[in-house]
């Protein structure tokens, strides 16, 4: 199964670390914007093996978009036809903490299910007009449908019940068995 893990400056990577952990099987790919040096929010460096341009989206089955300050990408038009293409062919995004803020800045959240930030977004939060149009609710993860693919968000907090849900998400695509949408 392939699997990219998308890289930026400042993310969080201790909320990243037990899933690719316990997803170690998956061929990983580690992709970024630019071919560049990335510290995380624990000032860790890390190389990025390529950009979204080489790779083709469309045969991706898991992405993973991990928290941090994601609020610098949200006009990144690039990386949201990415995502798009991935969710399109039935691909599966996973977003917690910022992670999850990206996906609700670029609209994918929009009536669905969904959860977000460290700890939560509240109403006077600065982020939480880009859940205005989704179905937010104060969760520590969530699975919705999204076209052809599948949303999983996440709050930061959550990092080893996100690390689970992956894990279970993935065993199930893999022995072709598909859950309907629910909150956990």
């Amino acid at each position: 199964m392939k699997a990219v893990l998308f890289y930026y400056d400042g993310f969080a990577q201790f909320e990243i670390a037990l899933a690719l952990l316990k997803l170690d099987v998956l061929e990983w790919h580690h992709i970024a914007l630019e071919m560049k040096p990335y510290t995380s929010l624990e000032g860790q460096t890390f190389l990025v093996q390529g950009t979204l341009e080489t790779i083709n989206p469309n045969t991706i089955e898991l992405m993973v978009i991990p928290g941090g300050d994601s609020l610098p990408l949200f006009h990144v038009e690039a990386l949201k036809t990415f995502i798009e293409a991935c969710l399109s062919s039935g691909g599966i995004v996973a977003g917690i903490c910022g992670g999850s803020e990206l996906l609700a800045g670029f609209g994918f959240l929009d009536g669905l299910r969904c959860t977000g930030g460290a700890t939560g977004i509240s109403s006077d939060d600065p982020l939480a007009k880009y859940y205005s149009a989704s179905k937010y609710e104060d969760q520590p993860i969530f699975i919705d449908d999204y076209k052809a693919g599948i949303i999983i968000t996440a709050q930061g907090q959550s990092y080893e019940a996100f690390a689970n849900k992956l894990v279970e998400v993935i065993n199930e695509r893999t022995t072709h068995r598909r859950t309907p949408s629910k909150s956990v």
